[in-house]
């Protein structure tokens, strides 16, 4: 009788801990996927800033340039952040 309750306590946890596991695992596939998709958005956004101020224009003038500035210090410091 003994041998029969844990037989199935053993067979429930197993079953509980074989589930989790798997569901822990499918959850942490999406979250890369999202990081590495994410980390591509930045790249090509600091890609395609650089090629619209290809000739420096933005970043000469005083109030677009201090701006622009910003927007490419954020994207990079972002893009730092997920190369981690």
């Amino acid at each position: 009788m003994v041998f029969e309750i844990l037989t199935f306590v053993f067979g429930a946890t197993t079953i509980v801990g074989i589930y989790s596991s798997w569901n822990l695992m499918k959850k942490q596939e999406i979250t890369e996927d999202w990081l590495v998709a994410l980390e591509n958005r930045l790249s090509n956004i600091i890609k395609e800033t650089k090629d619209i101020d290809d000739k420096g224009m933005f970043e000469a003038d005083d109030e677009v340039g201090t701006i622009f500035e910003q927007i490419n210090s954020m994207i990079v410091t972002l893009n730092d952040f997920l190369a981690k």
